[in-house]
């Protein structure tokens, strides 16, 4: 005897497997040439003009600080010449 589950060979190979896909609907992409390139290209340069502005970012943090802390420094020396000149005043 063979075994039923043997016959229906034909049957099978019309299914697809399970988990697969038709190919037939598919959308196919062209891309000019070029523009595949700049597509591709884009990941790394955006990345380096990422880059570029967060170190101007910096830069101009460290410059404002800068100034922040020159002009503290110049409000305390006022503060301590005024004192000088109050305290030489009294002599």
């Amino acid at each position: 005897m063979k075994n039923p589950k043997h016959n229906n060979t034909a049957s099978k190979k019309a299914k697809f497997k399970p988990g697969s896909k038709k190919r037939e609907n598919k959308c196919v992409v062209m891309f000019d040439d070029k523009d595949r390139q700049d597509y591709l290209t884009g990941f790394h340069k955006r990345k380096i003009e990422r880059r570029k502005a967060a170190v101007q970012e910096i830069k101009k943090k460290i410059k404002e600080e800068q100034t922040r802390v020159r002009e503290e420094r110049h409000k305390e020396y006022m503060k301590m010449l005024k004192e000088r000149e109050e305290a030489l005043g009294e002599f």
